[in-house]
């Protein structure tokens, strides 16, 4: 069990970005309120029992799990899961319901900024996991990232006065610093809400984490800033309830020239 616990540590520090390089070069991501200053399931069956042999299991513990393990070794690993099940999915799923509700909880506390007082309302701790799961490795299984067309577009800006950003309505950005993705909170009533902040070109998600918003407000935002600038490419920014379910609330694109 202890090697099955920490195969899944690794993987899940790839869910949020604490195994891979962007968090070791990023300033704090904050969200901040301003009073302040369809996603489809992914499939894939369960993995057959012996396929997470412990043999196997121990392989992927000595090799992906030392201290000098950088960056692109998360993309590694997922290739070696994929090998496995098809989908990488489908590997985590199985790794998770092998452990108990406690285990988990204590890897989410560990990875996350939920606590234990949070996880006691959630219902089912393993269905919680899974959509964390399924949500974070969404775009390196294949499957589209398709937003439903009726939630509202997230605006974004290098400021985060909503009024600018709706007025400019920008979707390019050349050599930015700090930059801020808005979300108007339309029906939401939520006092919390999972981010996720992905690099669409190479899929690297760059933040995946809950964050508390002030309910009452009609704007909330979320900043990012990458001490070492932003690399060329596509970027992506979804927002989603912080209840079990876990459904968008609102998502958008925006590219760095």
């Amino acid at each position: 069990m202890t090697a099955l616990i920490a195969i899944l540590m690794f993987v899940a520090g790839f869910w949020t970005g604490q195994m891979t390089s962007p968090f070791a070069l990023l300033a704090n991501p904050a969200l901040r309120n301003l009073s302040d200053q369809s996603i489809g399931s992914v499939g894939g069956a369960l993995l057959p029992q012996a396929a997470m042999s412990e043999q196997d299991i121990k392989r992927l513990t000595e090799e992906w799990l030392e201290p000098s393990a950088k960056g692109d070794s998360a993309q590694e690993l997922v290739r070696t899961l994929s090998d496995w099940g098809g989908n990488p999915q489908a590997v985590i799923e199985g790794v998770i319901d092998s452990m108990s509700d406690d285990q988990i909880s204590a890897l989410l506390t560990s990875l996350t900024s939920l606590d234990r007082e949070s996880l006691d309302d959630v219902y089912d701790v393993r269905a919680y996991a899974n959509r964390m799961a399924e949500l974070a490795l969404g775009d390196l299984t294949g499957e589209p990232a398709l937003r439903d067309p009726g939630l509202p577009p997230i605006y974004f800006s290098d400021s985060p006065d909503p009024q600018r950003a709706v007025d400019e309505n920008l979707s390019e950005f050349e050599n930015p610093g700090r930059l801020h993705a808005i979300l108007p909170m339309d029906d939401y009533k939520g006092d919390e809400v999972f981010v996720k902040w992905t690099r669409v070109n190479d899929q690297e998600v760059m933040l995946f984490d809950r964050y508390p918003i002030q309910a009452k407000s009609d704007y909330n935002w979320v900043y990012l800033e990458p001490r070492e600038g932003w690399p060329s490419g596509e970027y992506s920014v979804d927002f989603y309830s912080s209840d079990e379910e876990m459904q968008p609330v609102g998502g958008g694109n925006f590219q760095v020239k």
